[in-house]
């Protein structure tokens, strides 16, 4: 609940119990106004456009919520007005047009819905208060206009100030209690209604009308600071992010050397693997082009690939895995590690194993180790989790892509890149929306990588790691602003 809506909320009941407008012997009593509104309405049963209703019990002033002033009078909500409109005019939703003579109105948030040439369809006893049988909207309407055919009310004050009787529908429909809207019309003719006597309505309706469009302002201002601030520390985030992996955080120093000597390192590394047979030989990658390079990096930086930094493996096919080979852990078992291990950072939940006999037969490949990286595939797509080294000899699941890095001190930096790279350019990619899916590993693989040396690396991660604490920290709360309206 936001800060402008309970500020409405405090106006309307200020208004409707005598404490937004002073109260003048010159007005009367409302006393008098409720003999002339029954006198009307029995002039309508007369005429036979409205029914009698049922008659209510007695009000009992210990039940009342606050305290009115002496010249006003509490009455039922039923007893100040009547329904108007019927079936007859309605009009059917594939009946509506696009442009038309007459407006239609219905329940849905937008006042007008279409428009229709029916003038026999029409309702012209207006101003009528509309709200409907499954929304708490309540509309002030004071146009001639067609019913749509969905359950909207429309109720005509007699001899009340029409817009203070809109104004008081409103403040009532808040207070009552979400219970079906099939029954809220039948919920507000059972409700008090608190009546000032007509001067001072007008009075009420003067100052609301000027109060509740500020209010709406200050809605729309508050409405816009959460988005903005929402939106804030993911843009921030991105941001420095972005800086790091270019080289804009950390300060290059000639002693850190070039990343030339880390990569022809890197590579050593996996052609040592391929040959051991830990590695199997892939297809090559894209040479690097130049001119598709998404930055600029530090000199002594160097372009790579993904593929050129270690070994992904995506989960067994689905069939190869399956809940019936699942069994209970013991000293003979193997775990198998599901992508809530990833999205909560915990390599120690999850209780799915498989026997070291399946394991050694069908899985071995799929085993995920100490230092390695592992990645939702399924539902929450792109977090990552490096795994610990007291973590259980265990594999991935279908969910789970696992990353193995020719080089481990990479860990942390990869992690910030592969952020950046696999989360934010596939939401961009998305059109903004989450992530469906992890890329194709042709495609992923040959993702560019800003490489820095070592050092730089480790610096970049320090910072980091102080930075986005904080950033993370920002966020816009409402109850600040609900606190100021109390």
């Amino acid at each position: 609940m936001g800060f402008a809506t309970d500020l409405k909320k405090a106006i309307l009941k200020m208004a409707v119990s005598g404490k937004l407008t002073k109260q003048l012997k010159s007005d009367g009593s409302a006393e008098d106004l409720y003999i002339e509104i029954q006198k009307a309405k029995e002039q309508l049963i007369k005429d036979k456009k409205i029914k009698k209703e049922k008659q209510l019990k007695d009000i009992d002033e210990t039940e009342l919520p606050f305290d009115i002033p002496e010249n006003w009078k509490v009455v039922f909500y039923i007893n100040v007005c009547y329904g108007v409109g019927n079936k007859l005019n309605q009009i059917q939703a594939k009946d509506i047009q696009k442009t038309g003579k007459f407006p239609v109105v219905s329940q849905g948030l937008a006042l007008i819905d279409g428009y229709c040439d029916e003038s026999t369809k029409v309702v012209n006893d207006i101003p009528v208060i509309m709200f409907g049988d499954h929304t708490k909207n309540v509309k002030f309407i004071d146009f001639d206009f067609v019913i749509g055919a969905d359950g909207t009310k429309f109720l005509k004050p007699i001899l009340i100030d029409a817009k203070y009787f809109y104004y008081f529908t409103l403040y009532l429909s808040n207070t009552l209690k979400d219970r079906g809207y099939a029954r809220h019309f039948s919920l507000l003719c059972k409700e008090y209604f608190y009546m000032p006597p007509l001067s001072e309505q007008h009075r009420i309706v003067e100052k609301l009308d000027k109060i509740m469009p500020e209010i709406d302002e200050i809605a729309k201002i508050e409405k816009e600071l959460v988005r903005i601030s929402n939106k804030y520390p993911t843009d921030l985030k991105k941001s420095i992010l972005k800086m790091a992996v270019s080289g804009k955080l950390t300060k290059q120093l000639k002693s850190d050397g070039g990343a030339e000597e880390l990569f022809d390192e890197i590579q050593k590394t996996k052609e040592q693997l391929i040959k051991d047979k830990k590695v199997k030989r892939e297809k090559a990658l894209k040479d690097i082009d130049e001119t598709e390079l998404p930055f600029d990096i530090p000199k002594n930086w160097k372009w790579c690939r993904l593929g050129d930094l270690g070994k992904y493996k995506k989960g067994p096919f689905g069939s190869s895995l399956t809940k019936s080979m699942f069994v209970k852990k013991d000293k003979n078992t193997i775990k198998v590690y599901e992508q809530k291990n990833a999205i909560n950072k915990n390599a120690s939940i999850g209780d799915y194993y498989i026997t070291k006999n399946y394991f050694q037969n069908k899985m071995k490949s799929f085993e995920v180790k100490a230092n390695d990286i592992i990645v939702s595939c399924a539902g929450t797509i792109g977090e990552t989790y490096i795994m610990p080294a007291n973590c259980e000899k265990g594999i991935i699941n279908q969910a789970l892509m696992m990353i193995d890095l020719y080089d481990k001190r990479l860990l942390k930096y990869y992690l910030i890149y592969f952020e950046i790279m696999v989360k934010y350019n596939a939401i961009k990619e998305s059109n903004g929306s989450a992530i469906k899916n992890i890329p194709p590993f042709d495609i992923l693989k040959n993702y560019y990588f800003p490489l820095p040396p070592i050092a730089e690396q480790n610096r970049i991660v320090e910072k980091l790691d102080k930075i986005i604490p904080e950033i993370d920290g920002i966020s816009y709360n409402t109850k600040d602003l609900e606190n100021i309206s109390k």
